[in-house]
């Protein structure tokens, strides 16, 4: 089935039996294939964004995984509140991965999307206090770095002022933090020379903390130094 979807789509005939598979449940109950057929569908413009609103909340993990890719190709701002509340209750890394990638491709200026990155970026730092695996403190950190990545496609000017907070907190892993520093390069032109103002405010924060090593402290310096750069070209 992988092979048709990648190799195959132009074939009218492949076409059919993709679309026959996700509208056909009954006959194939797989739901990681009813994922893949979806997103290839929505891939190629396919509409098919009233049939993943209505099936997405009773569906498997595995069919989320690539209904919510198909929902973020589709751009149906619809899913936010179904992706949202997705994103607050689950457990599963790889979902709630693919969740955050596709908030940040519907809508980073939303409001709601907005608390829901900035909440998961957050749990990183309350995460350290807490007995884990390592397992999970990577997930959990990585998940960070994603939501992050997400938060810099907005274009809302209070987002890339957060990125220098977050960047200054000591409580987050060091490559979240970093995570946001390369963000700020996306910082709009309007606001590029106070974003430059901050960063010789987060580079003193930088050099004085007693948590970070020299290695740390030198990967920060350097991109910092990239991100003025481009900053005062723009």
């Amino acid at each position: 089935m992988i092979e048709i979807i990648k190799n195959h789509w132009d074939d009218p005939d492949s076409k059919k039996i993709i679309k026959k598979i996700f509208m056909d449940t009954k006959d194939n109950p797989d739901p990681k294939i009813l994922g893949q057929c979806a997103k290839a569908l929505a891939m190629h413009g396919e509409d098919i964004g009233d049939e993943l609103l209505r099936r997405y909340p009773a569906a498997d993990p595995q069919a989320k995984l690539n209904y919510a890719v198909a929902l973020a190709y589709l751009n149906k701002k619809e899913a936010i509140p179904l992706l949202i509340d997705d994103l607050d209750k689950i457990y599963n890394p790889d979902l709630k991965s693919s969740i955050i990638k596709s908030l940040g491709k519907l809508s980073p200026d939303d409001t709601d999307t907005i608390i829901a990155l900035k909440k998961v970026i957050n749990s990183a730092s309350v995460s350290r206090g807490e007995k884990q695996t390592i397992k999970d403190a990577t997930a959990i950190e990585v998940l960070s770095m994603h939501a992050v990545h997400a938060l810099s496609q907005s274009h809302k000017p209070q987002n890339f002022h957060d990125f220098v907070i977050i960047a200054s907190d000591g409580s987050l892993p060091v490559d979240v933090r970093l995570g946001a520093v390369e963000s700020l390069q996306k910082s709009p032109a309007d606001i590029a020379p106070e974003i430059i103002d901050n960063l010789e405010g987060l580079k003193k924060i930088i050099q004085k903390s007693e948590t970070l090593d020299e290695i740390d402290k030198d990967r920060f310096s350097r991109l910092i130094r990239n991100v003025e750069k481009k900053l005062s070209n723009k």
